[in-house]
C-alpha cells in the first residue's frame, strides 16, 4: 500500500486553503447576526493584476465580512495590500498573488481603502456599511 505524498508545495496549498476555510469557519459564527437577524455574508474582492480592486465599491451589511484575493496571476508576482485610509483596521501584511485578507465590519460607516504599492496607480475602494 503506497501512501499518499505532498510536494512541498501541495503541502502549503493544503495548509493554506485549510486555514481560509477555518478563518473564514470562526468569522461566520463570531459574527452570525446582525442587528437586522439577517445571516451574515462574505463578501469578496479581487486584487487584480491591472492594479485595480474588482469591485472597486461595495455595500454591505453591519456583520458582514470582506475577504480580498489577491487574483494577479502567480507569473507575474505582483503583491498587493488592503490599507485602510483611516486606520480603521489592521492593513493587510503584503499579499502575493492567491493570498487573502479578511475584515469583519461591526461599525456602520464609509470605509476607504487602498494598496500602498499601486494607490498612485488608483487602486483604491471603498466599504459602505449600513
Amino acid at each position: 500500500m503506497k501512501l499518499f505524498r505532498f510536494t512541498r508545495l501541495a503541502w502549503k496549498q493544503f495548509v493554506v486553503v485549510g486555514v481560509f476555510i477555518l478563518s473564514l469557519a470562526l468569522t461566520g459564527s463570531a459574527a452570525a447576526q446582525s442587528d437586522n437577524n439577517a445571516a451574515a455574508v462574505v463578501h469578496y474582492v479581487q486584487a487584480t493584476g491591472s492594479l485595480t480592486f474588482a469591485p472597486k465599491g461595495l455595500t454591505i451589511n453591519h456583520g458582514d465580512t470582506v475577504v480580498w484575493i489577491n487574483t494577479a496571476s502567480s507569473a507575474s508576482g505582483i503583491p498587493h495590500t488592503v490599507t485602510s485610509a483611516t486606520g480603521a483596521w489592521v492593513s493587510s501584511p503584503t499579499l502575493t498573488p492567491g493570498q487573502h485578507f479578511h475584515v469583519t465590519f461591526n461599525t456602520a460607516g464609509t470605509f476607504n481603502y487602498y494598496c500602498k504599492f499601486h494607490s498612485g496607480s488608483g487602486m483604491v475602494g471603498r466599504i459602505v456599511v449600513q
